[in-house]
């Protein structure tokens, strides 16, 4: 590959080592002198995330601290060895992790509390600004900005602005009413500088967003807001990317130039995919400068450059994860736990945490809320049967909630279409489709709508004529539309598994089907942390591509999975493929059918499938034999 003229630029050496399109400067490096004046010419729109207010005297607990440190007490909670499980919390997905927390109603209140005054109930804001906040308002003063969009929930960059004193004051969007009002002063001759809280403030706690299902499809005021303010030329400073409604507006963003603040070492950045992948847009000029993020905005600024005063703050910093796990006593934070053990797919871990409660209960009887783990456990130990039973029973009690009922007439037909059976499936979907119809809150009816339709797309797919062609296109098409209204209301599980089954139902190979800002198969799943739907799409590329390396990756996650009690006998299968010796095929083949054995499945999906796993162990795939 070679570098076009449009990314030709005296800023440095372009990285190809992975293909790359971005070139990449180091803080003080060749180019840095030239990049710092073409920023100070640009006046680019600047987004920036929580890096920005983790220094002294802000010190406000970043979301990957935070998951580190509620990942050591979850383990505790669910009696598991932190060694062996904490390293899976830590990597799931910040929302995510939150999604799961068993008090979420609290957690705005509890935010709220934190970004303010560091977790005291009440009193003045105590949280102040630092060096960062105050370049960057200084930046937005003069000018330098067109405006500015932050991911924080903090108030820091607006009191480091009141402490300018400058000529104009700083509009602050919140809500939608807010940008309206920002229109109109950007008609006054001089406009106040702008600044939009994309997630919401902490003096506005119903505006937080910090779960997943809050991360939808950003809505047409944002993205309208969010573009204008940001422009042509974009400045992202201490923002991860991680999350599931920034990065792909911003991928659309009509960017020419694109500079990403990136922490490093040696001159090598630490990005995201999702970073990666919006700066890797075709027709656009992206520049990563890698470095210290204070060293950075001194140089921007040197009038700053030297420290700040010292700040006496009377309030001794708390941390975040302790305020999130003050919230609930030891049977909340066992729920919790064993929530995100099954949110991750790991039902061993998840089964620990039910036993501990069962042992703590009087009657020895589990919760509601407990039950519906156990049920998440089931599903990812492959007892199918168990799940469906279990949920055939909730489905029938009739005080339950209509929406609860419905949920679990679906659980129903999700394990049954798992365990291969179509007819009890199709059963319970019809049942869950006659309940839907006497729900009368629309949000729910819509959600519920969309899992049914999902179940009745995969029923359709398992049941298809595999020569029909037509049938295929049109089951392609329909996933494609599910999937987008699965993004829309927050489902971002139902979207990787929509693009699973694209990946399923094509033939070729997944990379070739997905293009722009849709995410391959099992990447969501990546994001979010959970073991199975990465391992499952995995598996589909491995089968689907014959790549030894791609095999290889796949044969390194069989390690983890009897540890995290997830049956392997999938992996085994494909694994026969490229098995290049019939012993070693042989071998394989008997370890697929130990596991299969301890899985609860319809004897006739289990009488297919060794049938046609006996046939690779004679003729394998992808092995030269």
């Amino acid at each position: 590959m070679t570098m076009n003229s449009r990314k030709s630029s005296t800023l440095g050496n372009l990285d190809m080592s992975n293909g790359d399109r971005f070139a990449i400067i180091s803080v003080g490096g060749k180019g840095y002198d030239v990049l710092l004046k073409e920023l100070s010419s640009a006046a680019p729109g600047l987004l920036f995330g929580s890096a920005a207010s983790i220094f002294e005297p802000t010190l406000l607990q970043g979301g990957r601290p935070t998951s580190q440190a509620v990942a050591r007490a979850l383990c505790e909670a669910a009696g598991v060895d932190a060694t062996a499980f904490a390293s899976a919390i830590e990597g799931a997905a910040y929302e995510a992790l939150l999604q799961e927390h068993p008090v979420r109603s609290r957690l705005s209140r509890v935010f709220s509390n934190y970004f303010l005054r560091f977790g005291a109930a009440q009193g003045q804001e105590t949280v102040r600004f630092n060096k960062c906040h105050q370049a960057i308002a200084h930046l937005l003063s003069q000018g330098r900005l067109s405006g500015a969009v932050t991911t924080n929930y903090d108030t820091c960059l607006e009191q480091a602005y009141e402490d300018l004193r400058a000529t104009n004051s700083l509009n602050t969007i919140v809500q939608r009413n807010d940008a309206a009002k920002k229109v109109a002063l950007a008609e006054e001759p001089a406009p106040a500088p702008t600044l939009f809280k994309l997630h919401g403030c902490a003096r506005h706690p119903k505006s937080m967003i910090f779960s997943l299902e809050q991360e939808k499809e950003m809505p047409a005021w944002k993205k309208q807001t969010m573009g204008s303010l940001l422009g042509k030329t974009v400045l992202v400073l201490g923002y991860s990317g991680l999350d599931f409604e920034v990065c792909p507006e911003l991928y659309d963003l009509n960017i020419d130039n694109l500079y990403w603040m990136a922490w490093g070492k040696n001159g090598v950045p630490d990005l995201t995919s999702n970073a990666i992948k919006v700066l890797n847009k075709e027709r656009r000029r992206s520049t990563v400068i890698c470095g210290d993020l204070c060293v950075f905005l001194s140089d921007m600024t040197p009038l700053l450059s030297q420290d700040l005063p010292e700040v006496k703050n009377p309030v001794v910093p708390t941390l975040l994860s302790d305020k999130l796990l003050d919230a609930l006593d030891q049977s909340g934070r066992r729920l919790w736990a064993a929530r995100a053990f099954v949110m991750l797919s790991i039902p061993a871990a998840a089964t620990s945490a039910l036993r501990l409660e069962r042992a703590g209960s009087e009657d020895q009887i589990l919760s509601r809320d407990f039950e519906l783990v156990r049920l998440g456990a089931l599903n990812h130990s492959m007892r199918y049967y168990d799940n469906a039973d279990a949920n055939k029973e909730l489905s029938d009690d009739a005080s339950l909630p209509l929406r609860d009922r419905i949920g679990h007439a679906i659980g129903e037909s999700g394990a049954c279409s798992m365990a291969g059976d179509e007819k009890r499936s199709r059963e319970a979907l019809t049942r869950a489709r006659d309940l839907t119809h006497n729900l009368t809150n629309p949000l729910h009816r819509k959600r519920l709508l969309i899992k049914t339709e999902w179940m009745d797309l995969l029923l359709q797919t398992a049941e298809r004529d595999l020569k029909d062609s037509k049938l295929k296109e049109n089951l392609i098409v329909r996933f494609r539309a599910l999937q987008r209204r699965a993004y829309k209301t927050g489902e971002h599980i139902l979207v990787d598994l929509c693009e699973q089954e694209v990946a399923q139902l094509s033939d070729v190979s997944v990379a070739a089907i997905h293009s722009g800002k849709e995410r391959p198969s099992g990447d969501i799943f990546e994001q979010i942390g959970n073991y199975v739907g990465q391992v499952t799409a995995l598996d589909t590329r491995t089968q689907q591509t014959g790549s030894t390396e791609l095999a290889s990756q796949l044969r390194k996650r069989l390690e983890k999975m009897p540890l995290y009690g997830l049956p392997t006998w999938r992996v085994y299968r494909t694994l026969i493929d490229f098995a290049a010796t019939l012993d070693e095929r042989e071998n394989l083949y008997r370890l697929f059918e130990e596991s299969i054995a301890n899985c609860q499945f319809h004897p006739d999906y289990v009488l297919r499938v060794q049938e046609s796993t006996r046939q690779k162990v004679i003729t394998p795939l992808w092995s030269v034999t």
